[in-house]
């Protein structure tokens, strides 16, 4: 049930998270 926007979503929130915020 995974659409290709919250495909697209998941993936932009995994490389926002990825970056180093500590």
């Amino acid at each position: 049930m995974i659409s290709s926007y919250d495909r697209s979503c998941l993936s932009r929130l995994r490389s926002f998270v990825r970056t180093p915020l500590l």
